[in-house]
């Protein structure tokens, strides 16, 4: 009888799509102390808090990771469009190029948007708290370091997720295939044979 087989690559996806949705969210953990952190406010936050946080998203430098949103869409825009019309790929290009260019300046909405989240997550106090750390050298390092760091812990994630994975595959394998095992050894004992019930 054929034991149960797994498929380590197959059998157990990926973590990284994962692993790096959760890249923002990390650096905000990162950036002060648990006991710091509160649940998003129920009303919008003042123009000061506001301030406060956009000084936060610059000192922190927790923005510079979505600085290349526009370029990509871009390339993926001309890609869309080049596959649609082959025949205009370098008009393509040059529309594509002229409209990026000029939807640099709205790279500010963003900024807005990530002040936003950071004085959701933390009052004026908290964020002015945030904001020193950045603004210490300790805190300068992170904000210098802080790509190369969330990236190598998202590889070292993704790489303990892997062995996790494989580990798990191969001790179900082991426990199906003793099973598997065990129950052909009861049918393979003599008197086990069903047998007919009287009419």
């Amino acid at each position: 009888m054929h034991g149960v087989r797994a498929d380590a690559a197959n059998g157990v996806p990926s973590m990284k799509r994962f692993v790096r949705a959760a890249a923002l969210a990390l650096a905000v953990a990162m950036a002060a102390p648990a006991s710091a952190q509160s649940p998003a406010p129920a009303s919008a936050p003042d123009a000061e808090t506001l301030a406060i946080a956009h000084k936060v998203v610059r000192a922190s430098g927790s923005g510079r990771m979505f600085d290349e949103i526009l370029p990509n869409v871009a390339e993926r825009a001309k890609t869309t469009f080049i596959r649609s019309n082959p025949q205009m790929q370098l008009g393509v290009i040059k529309v594509v190029d002229e409209v990026a260019l000029d939807l640099v300046d709205r790279r500010k909405d963003l900024d807005d948007r990530l002040a936003e989240v950071w004085a959701g997550f933390f009052d004026k106090d908290q964020l002015r708290a945030v904001l020193d750390f950045y603004n210490s050298p300790a805190g300068q390092r992170f904000a210098e370091i802080q790509p190369q760091v969330l990236g190598r812990q998202l590889e070292v994630a993704d790489d303990w997720a892997q062995e996790i994975g494989q580990e798990i595959a191969k001790r179900v394998t082991d426990e199906l295939n003793a099973m598997v095992k065990d129950e052909t050894s009861k049918l393979e004992q003599p008197g086990t044979t069903a047998k007919p019930q009287a009419q």
